[in-house]
């Protein structure tokens, strides 16, 4: 943060802009000290190391499920991933920058031992080789990511929410990612989740509450509000109980809707 600052005099406001200008600083320098040729060859040797170092991350994170890493053990998944001619030129220009001192993305662990220096650049990383891999395909990116929720994915899912671009492309992500919804209600904070990470988007704000009163529905709502536990019923933001999700989501959008009900219920309560 301290080196994106003295360049540009300002912190960025998203982790993803904070860690893009990170990795070109600290790969550009490793190349500038180890490799003596053209300003153009410096550009393509980047170019081809960032991509290497995202393949990386991508086999830690989604394949192997690991921190800690070997290149042999990587080797197989990238060839995988790129074909035997694009795993080659990967390599060659990978190679240059594990030998002492290491990379500062990366940190030895002991016999040939590396993992990225913060588990949050990993995911970052891992996130620019899945859109790059998989595009505007989200059915085979969200193939690739399942279970959503899992530790191994929920992070690196903000990462790629934020690097699609334009709005309506991540506002289609985010459709499909409601869609797989098994009415737990948990991708809804996924993608409550993007927004927090990304920005807000009023769109994808009302994708979120559609879907949640599809889910809940009015009368759920209400059989919340007026249930026996009192946990249910009070807002205590860390269990996401009625009152705080309907805080939290806005839901439902217009709060009128469900006063005729609850005043009916509260008459027949009265006449018990």
């Amino acid at each position: 943060m301290i080196e994106v600052y003295k360049k540009d005099s300002i912190i960025p406001k998203q982790r993803i802009e904070l860690y893009a200008k990170q990795v070109q600083a600290i790969v550009s320098r490793c190349i500038t000290n180890r490799i003596n040729d053209t300003l153009e060859v410096h550009a393509e040797a980047q170019k081809l190391a960032t991509k290497c170092f995202e393949t990386l991350a991508f086999v830690c994170q989604l394949q192997l499920k690991e921190r800690d890493f070997s290149l042999a053990a990587c080797q197989g998944h990238m060839r995988e991933l790129w074909g035997a001619d694009q795993f080659e030129s990967l390599s060659e220009s990978g190679k240059h920058f594990f030998f002492a001192p290491i990379v500062g993305l990366l940190t030895g662990v002991g016999n040939d031992a590396y993992k990225f220096s913060h588990l949050t650049l990993q995911e970052y990383l891992a996130a620019k080789c899945a859109v790059y891999l998989y595009g505007h395909d989200f059915g085979m990116l969200l193939s690739h990511l399942q279970p959503l929720h899992s530790r191994w994915t929920r992070k690196l899912l903000q990462f790629v929410a934020c690097l699609l671009q334009p709005e309506s492309v991540f506002a289609a992500f985010c459709g499909q990612v409601l869609e797989c919804d098994d009415e737990s209600r948990t991708c809804c904070e996924l993608v409550w989740d993007f927004l927090h990470e990304r920005g807000g988007s009023e769109e994808v704000e009302q994708m979120v509450r559609d879907k949640l009163q599809v889910i809940r529905g009015t009368g759920h709502l209400i059989s919340g509000l007026f249930h026996q536990s009192p946990e249910i019923r009070r807002p205590f933001d860390k269990t996401k109980v009625v009152l705080s999700e309907m805080k939290q989501f806005g839901i439902p959008s217009d709060p009128f809707v469900i006063v005729a009900r609850l005043k009916k219920v509260a008459e027949d309560y009265e006449a018990e």
